[in-house]
């Protein structure tokens, strides 16, 4: 933990060291382009597991993709199947690093990795340090708990946004912020990973989670054990903007890439989108639970 804090530490003093020149002499633009040519890869950081947008399995199966910092590991889902398309339109072979939520920008903007594809969305507090492609996905917010229990019979925020029901975000997120913000009137959790909430959800110590519609759908599709309160954006759910429901890849701050990028995901058609994502709902079985 020590080691962590003090590379957060280093890599937050970095980007200050860099702010402050940017303030005196000017920005410059990121050469990923040069970086990533000439090195013939494209370095893309998630989670490894997020189902149905990534998640982490023991063979390359259906296409999943090695895991350069896990031996013997690969990585498959949605953001993969993303990642997989860019790479061969770009012309560059494609590596996936795993890493914690917390470390993925970081890790960009330190030269770890070249791009987040990780179910991130490009909220306005985001763009103020890095860039985002144009959106691969975008969804509603929902509630996902347990089959037959109270809160499953909610239809709206108001039936959520009670002090008996225990409703947990993680933490680093624009869930987390829509339910502190929003839903004040329950009693509020933050969880670090993803993993640990769903892991609370089994064993009843919070009653539902925020999640995104594929989510939910994931959890449903394999287990009638699940439910889940299916808002809608705006209306009888959270107030969002585009931003903070869209998906897009992140990159560093004024990189040259970002347009290659972005016409890369201009050639696959929502058709073929929505086919990705019914295709990792259905194979996000495979994955391992971390």
């Amino acid at each position: 933990m020590k080691k962590l804090i003090t590379l957060l530490a280093a890599l937050t003093l970095t980007l200050s060291l860099g702010l402050s020149l940017v303030a005196c002499g000017g920005s410059k633009v990121v050469d990923d382009e040069k970086k990533i040519t000439e090195a013939g890869v494209i370095k893309i950081g998630m989670e490894c597991n997020y189902k149905p947008f990534n998640w982490t399995q023991n063979d390359d199966s259906n296409g999943a993709v090695p895991i350069s910092n896990v031996s013997g590991k690969y990585a498959y889902g949605y953001d993969v199947m993303i990642a997989k398309e860019i790479a061969k339109d770009l012309g560059v072979n494609l590596e996936i690093v795993m890493l914690e939520w917390d470390a993925l920008l970081a890790s960009l903007d330190s030269g770890l990795i070249d791009g987040v594809i990780a179910g991130m969305s490009p909220t306005a507090e985001r763009r103020l340090t890095n860039d985002f492609s144009d959106p691969y996905y975008s969804s509603n917010l929902v509630v996902l708990c347990k089959a037959g229990s109270t809160i499953s019979t909610a239809t709206n925020l108001t039936d959520l946004n009670k002090p008996d029901y225990k409703i947990a975000a993680q933490s680093g997120t624009f869930h987390y912020k829509a339910l502190s913000e929003q839903l004040s009137g329950c009693t509020v959790t933050r969880v670090e990973t993803f993993a640990l909430m769903h892991s609370q959800l089994d064993s009843n110590l919070i009653d539902g989670y925020i999640a995104e519609l594929p989510t939910a759908l994931t959890y449903c599709h394999d287990s009638s054990d699940y439910a889940y309160v299916a808002l809608v954006n705006n209306d009888t759910g959270f107030t969002v903007t585009d931003d903070d429901v869209a998906i897009a890849v992140a990159m560093r701050k004024k990189t040259n890439y970002l347009g290659k990028v972005n016409a890369a995901l201009a050639k696959i058609t929502a058709e073929q989108r929505a086919q990705m994502m019914e295709t990792a709902i259905a194979l996000q079985a495979t994955g391992l639970d971390l």
